[in-house]
């Protein structure tokens, strides 16, 4: 653990990278629940806002919210990805595993 926090120390990218990640991160787990709005719903009326309080990255050409396709994208994008992360150590650990296996008979 002391050499974790004397590399954060050094490294402030490291430090800002972590942030940004660790932001994301909530901003895709919490965020959806949140949202007044959702990633399909078509408005018309607002198509093409720039950024306002109603909508803080604005709206798309039919009018549907930014930050919640956003927020409803990334969580689909991080469950493919701890999801191909685990099968990818699954794999690994049984390939190792039977890597292994014949040296024990000797």
């Amino acid at each position: 653990m002391r050499e974790l926090l004397t590399f954060l120390r050094r490294n402030t990218l490291a430090v800002v990278g972590l942030v940004i990640l660790v932001a994301l991160v909530g901003l895709i787990t919490i965020g959806p629940p949140v949202s007044p709005y959702t990633p399909t719903k078509l408005d018309i009326l607002h198509k093409l806002e720039g950024p306002t309080f109603a909508h803080w990255l604005g709206t798309d050409a039919f009018g549907r919210d930014v930050l919640t396709r956003i927020m409803y994208g990334g969580r689909a994008t991080l469950t493919i990805g701890v999801g191909v992360v685990a099968i990818a150590f699954v794999i690994g650990v049984f390939s190792g595993y039977w890597q292994v296996l014949p040296g024990l008979a000797r």
